[in-house]
């Protein structure tokens, strides 16, 4: 039996963190299935040394509904096509911070001459609660970007400030042409 010596939860940041003793899970493993749950995976070993790596968010998997690989496929198809990223934008009408986002954010002009490089689809949570449990979305507004192939490379979690967003973008660019 493996003893779990640590776990921490970020949920601003939507994240998790499992430490295992000795004779664990293997770092390839762990990264597979954190990945495979539809987050950003990273080991840390007793040195402090960090092993990152990307799940791959595949809209076939997981809830198995037909709306996911149709709505997200389809985007993805259409994001390829435009040589463009991917941005998945959960939100619900009854949300403050998701309204905020869509009217001060997302529409702030330096914020949309960057969204040039984005295909930008909005899903609300209550209309498509399939999609956003197969992405696991556990707080809204939560804005997914991901590489053509469904390859996470950014997220926006919460209410953020035009600059927050735009350092986002340009990183999410920025790891797209580092991996090409």
């Amino acid at each position: 039996m493996r003893k779990i010596e640590q776990v921490e939860v970020d949920l601003e940041g939507d994240r998790f963190t499992v430490t295992i003793g000795e004779g664990g899970a293997t770092n390839s493993e762990l990264i597979a299935v954190i990945g495979k749950a539809g987050y950003e995976a990273a080991v840390v070993g007793t040195d402090g040394e960090s092993s990152h790596d990307r799940g791959r968010m595949d809209p076939e998997a997981g809830a198995g509904s037909t709306a996911i690989s149709k709505l997200v496929a389809d985007a993805l198809e259409v994001a390829a096509r435009q040589n463009k990223l991917l941005i998945i934008d959960f939100v619900a009408k009854w949300c403050p911070a998701c309204r905020y986002m869509l009217d001060k954010v997302w529409t702030a002009p330096e914020v949309v001459a960057e969204l040039d490089h984005f295909l930008f689809l909005e899903v609300d949570t209550d209309q498509y609660p399939e999609v956003s449990k197969h992405y696991r979305v556990a707080g809204i507004p939560d804005a997914r970007i991901m590489l053509e192939d469904g390859t996470e490379v950014g997220r926006i979690h919460g209410k953020k400030s035009v600059e927050e967003v735009l350092a986002t973008l340009r990183g999410a660019r920025k790891a797209e042409e580092d991996g090409d």
